[in-house]
Parts: structure tokens; C-alpha cells; sequence
């Protein structure tokens, strides 16, 4: 149920074990051997400078420094993208998306409860998608 209301069964995370968790798997290996991981080395240590160098100027906002990190390498690596000051818009809607996630996996009731209520509704289910910009 997580799984369609978050991703639409895209998210590993929340994947059953089936053919699309094991080629998700076998993609993740991939990119993770010391062959693969040596051609994006550069782009890590490129973004610890940056996470470095804005830690440094301000203690303030660790959090955001840690999560545009993340976000510069994954969108940079995996689909070109470069994050140039979080708040470009693919960037927002990654980290909306990530905080959704967490809020939906803390595990209390009331966030349980609004996951069972929102599940009632095919149409619901629909407008809440739009509106965390996970359909179009």
C-alpha cells in the first residue's frame, strides 16, 4: 500500500519482493562496484567541498546542506541534473517527496490513519498524488 501511495510502485523502499525489487537490486550493485563508483568520484568530492565549505560559513541548516549533498549527487550521476541552489524545482519536488516519506514511515497513528483514509478514495489517492507532484 505504501509502495502505490508513495512512488506508484517505483520507491525501492517500500517494494515487495518481486522481478522489479531484484532488478532494482541488481541496478543498485551495479552502480556501487569500485569500477563504477571510480567514474563518479569526482562529483562526491566536488559536493564535499561544497558541503564543506557551507557548514563552515553557517552551522545553520546543517540539515538542508546534508539532503542538497544527496540530492546533487543522485540527480547529477543519474540523470544530469546539477543543483546549483536547492531550490531549483525538480530539486523541491525530490525533497517534498523525501520528507512525505519520512513523515509517512515515523510510524504514528494519525499518519497511519491518514494513509487508510486517503486509500478509501481512488480519487483521493488521484488529487493527493498531484499534489505531492508524483503524477503529472
Amino acid at each position: 500500500m505504501a509502495a502505490q501511495l508513495v512512488s506508484g510502485n517505483r520507491r525501492p523502499l517500500f517494494l515487495p519482493y518481486n522481478d522489479v525489487w531484484h532488478n532494482g537490486r541488481k541496478l543498485m550493485h551495479h552502480l556501487t562496484m569500485n569500477h563504477v563508483a571510480d567514474t563518479y568520484q569526482f562529483l562526491q568530492e566536488l559536493e564535499s567541498i561544497r558541503l564543506l565549505k557551507d557548514s563552515i560559513e553557517s552551522h545553520e541548516g546543517y540539515e538542508k546542506w546534508f539532503e542538497r549533498y544527496s540530492a546533487a549527487l543522485i540527480l547529477r550521476f543519474a540523470f544530469g541534473k546539477v543543483v546549483v541552489t536547492e531550490e531549483e524545482e525538480y530539486v523541491r519536488r525530490i525533497l517534498g517527496l523525501v520528507h512525505f516519506v519520512e513523515r509517512v514511515v515515523e510510524g504514528d497513528a494519525h499518519h497511519v490513519l491518514k494513509i487508510l483514509l486517503i486509500f478509501a478514495s481512488e480519487e483521493s489517492l488521484q488529487i493527493n498524488a498531484r499534489n505531492f507532484g508524483l503524477v503529472a
